[in-house]
């Protein structure tokens, strides 16, 4: 039996020829890319490169040159497209993540918001923190207003004469309250909801030595905030950065300082969450200015002497 050689002359005196198995997987590929992406348009680039370079040093024994070239362009093109497609999808699934995180801290932040109110109304005055005989803060005003969250069950483990850290309540910080938790991190004792606590603020009687014994500072209800800036325009809550969250059951909070009022606030995408004394929750941008927030923390402006709100500062 004679073997043949592939490459050998035909009578005519021309070289035989074959197409490039390269050149046409190359072109599979490159047809293929536009909709498997950079998993056959990198191989179809790399084998059109490579059959071109076969090809052309065959000595006209392999063909298919136009295939090779059609299957890297193609391969290039698909492999572009695909690069594109990720650099767009890449913000937008980033952008759709932010506003799944922002529309939960606003749900927590609103039923948290709802349940302070819920307190304010039984006692006539917004929640404090508990505090002892002495008038040492013992636990967070986050305890306090457990019933009005529908933990109830919980509220009455705490020994309530007791600080956050004894050995019986330190405990029970690891049983926080969803409502309170922080966006990844839901093993965490910490939460990044707090409150304003400063001079002017709803609550600037929790600062270190106003809190007496028997004793409340009654203008900080809805009634009075209502007669001041309003409660539409009064911040109650607001949503703290990471590194500063606090253990949801100590009564620490946010250190408001009216010399930079935007201390301690997340600033997320391109805005900042707050609450108002009115139980909504609404977004305020990133960029707004310093006297707006000292504005909006103040329960009376006009004890510091600032002009009320303008409209533009109130939807900034």
């Amino acid at each position: 039996m004679s073997s043949v050689n592939p490459y050998s002359s035909p009578p005519g005196g021309q070289p035989a020829s074959k197409t490039s198995g390269l050149a046409i997987a190359s072109l599979v590929c490159g047809l293929l890319s536009f909709m498997t992406c950079l998993f056959t348009g990198i191989p179809a680039v790399v084998l059109g490169i490579i059959a071109l370079l076969k090809i052309s040093s065959s000595g006209g024994r392999l063909k298919g040159q136009g295939l090779a070239i059609t299957g890297l362009v193609t391969g290039g093109l698909g492999t572009l497209a695909s690069v594109a497609l990720v650099a767009w999808f890449i913000p937008v699934l980033n952008a759709a993540r932010e506003k799944g995180r922002d529309l939960v801290s606003m749900n927590q932040m609103r039923t948290i918001g709802l349940a302070m109110l819920a307190d304010e109304l039984n006692h006539r005055h917004f929640g404090d923190n508990i505090i002892g005989k002495d008038g040492r803060p013992l636990l967070s005003w986050r305890v306090r207003i457990l019933p009005a969250l529908g933990h109830d069950a919980l509220y009455q483990k705490f020994h309530l004469d007791e600080p956050w850290d004894s050995p019986h309540n330190l405990v029970l910080a690891a049983q926080m309250p969803h409502e309170f938790e922080m966006l990844g991190d839901i093993n965490s004792d910490k939460t990044p909801y707090v409150v304003p606590v400063g001079e002017g603020t709803i609550f600037e009687e929790m600062l270190p030595g106003k809190q007496k014994p028997g004793q409340r500072n009654l203008t900080t209800s809805t009634d009075a905030v209502s007669r001041a800036d309003g409660v539409g325009n009064t911040i109650m809550l607001v949503e703290t950065t990471p590194d500063r969250a606090v253990i949801w059951t100590k009564p620490e909070d946010l250190e408001y300082r009216r010399d930079d009022p935007g201390a301690g606030l997340n600033h997320r995408a391109r805005d900042i969450l707050v609450g108002y004394a009115d139980g909504t929750v609404r977004h305020l941008s990133e960029n707004v200015q310093p006297d707006t927030l000292r504005k909006l923390f103040s329960l009376d402006g006009r004890r510091f002497h600032e002009a009320p709100l303008t409209e533009a500062e109130q939807n900034p």
